[in-house]
């Protein structure tokens, strides 16, 4: 018999503000102000997020900020069987489902020249199965999804930034 999901933190709605935090190490106090100028920018009185739901989210996205900075260490041969370079999502699938089907989140900063010349923006491939086997496979990938991106967006590629993996 199928069971119920527990319901998702309510402070992932504020995942950017909180991701950014996380990111800029931005001070508690800092990080209360941006959550209380987003619920006023929606009509809010509050965001209506304990500081426990906030901080479990926060540390989710440390967690994936430390992952990403592992990454960006390593050599392209590196193998990604380990597992110390993914970082569990926040909107992940339950532990059964990802054992399953693993399916991974790849974002990345994405570098084209536009209409409006050089522009940065965080993209994401989905890899469903296995992890591809070395740092250096997933990187050309990424490289191979970003080049098409590009092209079917009208931009010229020009390089692939930083890196997240996810489970999702």
């Amino acid at each position: 018999m199928p069971h119920a999901e527990p319901p998702k933190n309510p402070a992932l709605a504020y995942w950017a503000e909180i991701e950014y935090a996380a990111a800029n190490r931005m001070p508690t106090a800092d990080l209360w102000r941006v959550l209380n100028d987003a619920a006023a920018s929606l009509g809010l009185d509050s965001p209506g997020v304990t500081i426990q739901q906030v901080n479990e989210v926060r540390s989710m996205a440390s967690g994936i900020q430390a992952a990403s900075a592992r990454l960006a260490r390593l050599d392209p041969s590196y193998s990604l069987s380990d597992g110390r370079v993914v970082a569990q999502a926040p909107w992940s699938r339950s532990p059964a489902e990802r054992q399953a089907l693993p399916m991974y989140q790849v974002r990345f900063q994405h570098t084209v020249n536009g209409p409006n010349g050089e522009e940065t923006q965080w993209r994401t491939s989905t890899l469903r199965g296995r992890l591809p086997r070395t740092l250096g496979d997933l990187l050309d990938a990424v490289g191979e999804d970003a080049e098409n991106l590009a092209d079917k967006y009208g931009g010229e590629h020009v390089g692939v930034g930083s890196l997240q993996l996810l489970s999702v």
